[in-house]
Formats: C-alpha cells, sequence, structure tokens
C-alpha cells in the first residue's frame, strides 16, 4: 500500500519552524485578552476573493460575509458574545480590518481602504467605480505616446 504523506506532522514542523515559538497579537475587547492566528484562516481567503470577485474590488464586504470573515478569525463564540455585549457591525468590521491586517498585510483590507468604505458606505465616492476606471485605461491606451507624456 505505499507510504502516507503525513500532513498533520509535516503542518507541525513547518509551524514550528515559522513562528520559532511566537504567538499571534494580543487584544483586548470588553475587559477580555485574546490572541490573533498567526496564520490567515483558508476560509476568510476564500470568503474575500469571492466577493470581489463577484462585487469588485473596491465593493464593501456586505455585512454577512464580515461576520462569517470574524467568525473565522476570532471564533464564533467569542464573536456571539461580544454582540451580545453591544457591539454593532461597525466595530467588528474595525476589528476585523485590523486583524487581517496584522494577520497577513496582502489580503487588501488596510486602514486606508477601510476608511474609503466608510466614505463608501456614507454615500461619497472615492474612487471611480471599477467600470470607468477600465474604461479609462483603455482610452489612455490608445492615446498617441505625445499625448502621454505631455509633449
Amino acid at each position: 500500500m505505499g507510504d502516507v504523506k503525513d500532513f498533520d506532522a509535516f503542518w507541525r514542523e513547518q509551524e514550528r519552524r515559522r513562528t520559532g515559538g511566537r504567538v499571534g497579537e494580543r487584544f483586548k475587547v470588553y475587559g477580555k485578552e485574546y490572541t490573533l492566528p498567526l496564520d490567515m484562516p483558508a476560509g476568510v481567503m476564500l470568503r474575500l476573493l469571492r466577493v470581489r470577485e463577484e462585487l469588485g474590488d473596491d465593493a464593501p464586504i456586505p455585512a454577512d460575509e464580515a461576520a462569517l470573515m470574524a467568525y473565522d478569525i476570532f471564533g464564533r463564540t467569542n464573536v456571539e458574545e461580544w454582540t451580545r455585549q453591544g457591539m454593532g457591525i461597525e466595530k467588528l468590521v474595525d476589528m476585523l480590518a485590523w486583524a487581517m491586517e496584522r494577520i497577513n498585510n496582502d489580503v487588501g483590507v488596510t486602514a486606508g481602504n477601510r476608511r474609503s468604505r466608510r466614505s463608501k458606505a456614507a454615500g461619497k465616492r472615492t474612487r471611480p467605480p471599477a467600470s470607468k476606471r477600465a474604461a479609462s485605461k483603455r482610452t489612455r491606451s490608445k492615446a498617441s505616446p505625445s499625448s502621454r507624456t505631455g509633449r
């Protein structure tokens, strides 16, 4: 029957080498301390990719998707406890954006585009829609070389 690849042992060794004994960043909510995971849960990344594909890179993450991502990062029991203590979606989204920045800087949720999302939610557009940006790029690329350089 041949050898079986033991991913559990492989991942334990990889984690030990990668972290060198480090733990995730600690944070406090409603007087209790918690620890972030060192690695972004795959469910969060897959959900984020799907949302971006469906709604575009600049679209705000829908509240239901943000809640599911928060469950994956913080744990369902913790998120539900925080909401029982009065946490609203804005605070949860703030925590989610902060956690995603800390866990993995290349997931596309940063303090800057979090502020952009809030502006959009308030009805203020900070960038033209993706379709207009794409049309603008096509128009610029068709322009003559001298008009692109300003000469």
